[in-house]
């Protein structure tokens, strides 16, 4: 339906907005742009592809299965010098 759809090309464009700001901010040309959450996680899906659509130039979208808490338990893991193997099953916990 056109409504929906003009939400999602919104967001999109949105989303678009703030990588090109944090690109700016940052002073980088091309930058990765991890794609997380609940609707952009899977790498796929109407509001996934017009994400690509919109991000800018140098932006390369890249779609994270992972819950977003998994990167600061992760943090916290080597911030207590835990082994590789402590992370590899924490990361399988996770999915």
């Amino acid at each position: 339906d056109a409504v929906a759809w003009s939400l999602v090309e919104r967001l999109a464009i949105e989303i678009g907005l703030m990588a090109r700001r944090a690109m700016r901010d940052l002073g980088v040309a091309e930058a990765d742009v991890v794609l997380g959450g609940g609707m952009l996680q899977s790498g796929e899906g109407p509001l996934y592809e017009a994400v690509l659509e919109y991000l800018p130039k140098g932006a390369r979208g890249l779609a994270v299965p992972d819950r977003p808490v998994l990167g600061s338990a992760l943090a916290a893991l080597d911030a207590a010098g835990a082994s590789a193997e402590a992370k590899a099953r924490l990361r399988r916990e996770f999915r």
